[in-house]
């Protein structure tokens, strides 16, 4: 991520603040073992993907006892992403329906989305003593919306729920 923010301050102890947010996202799933049951074998790999969001935020600071206080929110960022999928599986689960679901997946294509949540940012810090400074930084995502399907993945999950498979 990269942040190019711009602020304004109207008084002393006020800021305001906002920017544009650059993202890029390299993914690679590989799966491994029997516990991926059909999925065993399956490569998934991005590349590099751009994109950008936004944020803003306000902070209130008194210097003379070294407080300062902000709360920053920032943007979920979407990614549309044409993605490399592979099920390494196909032609050897012994069952035909699936085998070729996987061979037919293999030679097709489509696009993936991904969506990094977003997020608030709260940061505290109070002077307590003299040459002593007390910290606090909290944090929250939206993981709830995190999600990502990658195209083929999708399709053959939904396969094999049709089929009773999973």
């Amino acid at each position: 991520n990269l942040n190019l923010i711009l602020g304004y301050q109207p008084t002393q102890n006020w800021n305001l603040y906002a920017g544009a947010v650059y993202q890029t996202v390299d993914d690679t799933v590989l799966l491994r073992g029997t516990t991926y049951s059909a999925f065993n074998g399956y490569d998934f790999r991005t590349g590099e993907d751009e994109s950008a969001g936004w944020l803003a935020g306000v902070a209130y600071q008194i210097p003379e006892i070294a407080l300062k206080a902000s709360v920053t929110y920032r943007s979920e960022i979407k990614h549309k992403i044409n993605a490399y999928e592979r099920f390494n599986a196909a032609g050897m689960t012994g069952n035909t329906l699936l085998d070729n679901a996987m061979t037919a997946l293999n030679a097709s294509s489509g696009q993936t989305e991904l969506t990094t949540p977003q997020s608030v940012n709260v940061d505290l810090q109070s002077g307590i003593m003299a040459d002593t400074v007390a910290f606090a930084n909290l944090r929250w995502v939206d993981w709830s919306n995190f999600k990502v399907q990658p195209y083929n993945f999708g399709k053959l999950s939904q396969m094999l729920g049709q089929a009773g498979l999973v």
